[in-house]
């Protein structure tokens, strides 16, 4: 968001809040989709490290080393999103888009992978061994093929919400500008937005238009505040 370092009128008060697109990013309920990701990512790295207690007859998703990497980006993924509704801004929610973008690409790797594991056949010399391994491999890639599937469906959510807040936040900069009516309890603000990109480029052409051209039927004190190239 601008800072605007110019001294107000008498009076006046200068509030800056969040601009309205990013208050998107809330909708999608990211701090509870946040936390599931993040219990996703635990119990794949738990079941990861049971998979591979013996490696003589791991499976693909081991071997690939996909289960290992995926639960860590589902934890950065999901710590970003909470972190990103805990104190929303422009930078952690694009941090969230982009993790949980990478998390979507891993889950969606991890399902095929997964699926493999449940068609593959291992070949052993104790077939009581093998058999024992195959039942509680399959029974794991089952478990961890579900919970990917919902990662992949929780990451292409909060990506869309993330997606729709960042695209049209850094367009637009809210500016409210109370007055004393309005700073002793009038809810009735007016809000001006001014471009971003407009504000930065040269703050100092921020003025203040005279008494006489302020037309508010709320408030003679409250100001729209207006940008010169």
């Amino acid at each position: 968001m601008a800072a605007i370092g110019q001294t107000l009128p008498p009076g006046r008060n200068l509030v800056n809040v969040s601009p309205q697109p990013i208050l998107r990013f809330l909708k999608g309920q990211p701090k509870a989709l946040g936390t599931v990701q993040i219990m996703i990512g635990v119990i794949t790295l738990v079941f990861g490290i049971v998979l591979v207690s013996d490696p003589q007859y791991a499976p693909a998703s081991v071997l690939s080393g996909n289960v290992y990497w995926a639960s860590i980006v589902y934890i950065i993924a999901g710590s970003l999103s909470v972190a990103a509704e805990n104190n929303l801004n422009s930078c952690l929610v694009k941090g969230s888009l982009g993790m949980n973008v990478v998390s979507a690409v891993f889950s969606a790797v991890g399902i095929g992978v997964l699926t493999t594991d449940l068609f593959l056949y291992y070949y052993c010399n104790s077939y009581e061994d093998c058999y024992r391994f195959m039942a509680r491999s399959k029974a794991i890639s089952g478990v961890l093929l579900v919970f990917a599937f919902l990662q992949f469906i929780i990451s292409i959510s909060i990506s869309a919400f993330a997606c729709k807040a960042t695209c049209c936040s850094d367009m637009m900069v809210p500016v409210v500008m109370y007055g004393n009516q309005a700073a002793t309890g009038n809810p009735q603000v007016s809000v001006l937005t001014i471009p971003n990109q407009a504000v930065n480029s040269n703050p100092q052409n921020v003025v203040y238009p005279p008494q006489a051209q302020v037309n508010n039927p709320v408030s003679q004190n409250v100001y729209e505040w207006t940008h010169r190239r």
